[in-house]
């Protein structure tokens, strides 16, 4: 058994909805010269996501 573990190449676990999220709030607030901890960076992203999902209802 020769098979890779993990995902397949290309595979994504999260929506596009989601990774975009993700990469616009690592762009506005992680790639700084004064970046936020990783935690608070963590807990952008939940942020972002909650206010990304209250605005699709």
């Amino acid at each position: 058994m020769d098979r890779k573990r993990g995902r397949l190449e290309g595979h994504r676990a999260l929506d596009e909805k989601r990774e975009e999220v993700i990469r616009t709030t690592i762009k506005a607030s992680y790639l700084k010269q004064n970046r936020p901890t990783v935690s608070q960076l963590v807990r952008d992203v939940q942020t972002n996501c909650m206010v990304e999902r209250a605005g699709d209802r």
